[in-house]
């Protein structure tokens, strides 16, 4: 899906898909999704946790999407996190080669 996502398409797939690891895939998260769909939501439990976890797992990726569209003739090799020693949040970053 092309476009930035939407907190609130998140949310309602969370809500009734969750389980199945839809708003995983509508975020881009393909491993997880395919984890959740397997799992059930890792047994429900992932489940309830992305509540807390949705809003920054969309932000980031309106922020690669963001990042993507600033360099539009670029080509993406990598997008990777690193979440800095001590910090527990974690920072976007992405790779670029022309």
């Amino acid at each position: 899906m092309a476009g930035e996502k939407d907190i609130v398409v998140a949310y309602v797939l969370w809500l009734f898909l969750g389980y199945l690891g839809i708003h995983r895939f509508y975020l881009n998260r393909i491993v997880s999704g395919v984890i959740y769909l397997l799992t059930g939501g890792i047994f429900g439990i992932g489940w309830l946790v992305d509540i807390c976890l949705i809003p920054g797992m969309v932000d980031e990726e309106n922020a690669a999407f963001r990042q993507l569209n600033a360099y539009p003739q670029a080509t993406v090799i990598s997008t990777h996190y690193q979440q800095p020693s001590g910090g527990s949040y974690q920072v976007p970053q992405a790779t670029y080669y022309n």
